[in-house]
């Protein structure tokens, strides 16, 4: 909204639109880091389907970019404790609300939305998981909370 207002009054607005273009380009990002971290067809977790905590709304939201780039090659499980999975992704991705059966056996756990109950994510949390990785877009976690689980940060919050 800002860039459109500032481009009706002459104003280029640079830094709102290359901010814009960033946050677009996250998931992509995101995607190229796990496939670097994964083989296909493993079981990616995405931790968070709302674009902010603390609502149910999808618009815009980061996860369904990143669900796009990986729904055809590996298996992957999404979770969220509010916002409901889409029409057009339900039968190729699972969703659940159950924290601890989304990071079963999963080689991965993709945390999108800074949801709190994110914050316990220890090696206590992933010990389930096929292969204990998790990937932090949102600067959420501390990795000193991981010590058998490899723990990645990507983006630009620290």
């Amino acid at each position: 909204a800002l860039v459109s207002k500032a481009k009706s009054i002459g104003e280029p607005a640079k830094i709102l639109a290359n901010v814009l273009e960033v946050n677009m380009d996250m998931g992509y990002f995101a995607s190229q880091k796990i496939s670097q971290l994964c083989s296909k067809k493993s079981k990616i977790t995405i931790l968070g389907l709302a674009f902010k905590p603390d609502t149910d709304d999808i618009r815009e939201s980061p996860s369904l970019k990143i669900i796009e780039h990986l729904k055809d090659n590996y298996e992957v499980v999404v979770h969220d404790p509010i916002a409901e999975l889409p029409d057009n992704l339900k039968g190729s991705v699972k969703f659940t609300k159950n924290l601890k059966e989304a990071l079963h056996e999963s080689s991965l756990a993709v945390v999108v939305t800074s949801w709190n109950e994110y914050r316990s994510l220890s090696d206590k949390v992933t010990k389930d998981m096929k292969d204990a990785k998790v990937l932090d877009t949102r600067g959420l976690l501390s990795s000193n909370k991981f010590k058998k689980t490899a723990y990645y940060l990507l983006g630009y919050n620290r």
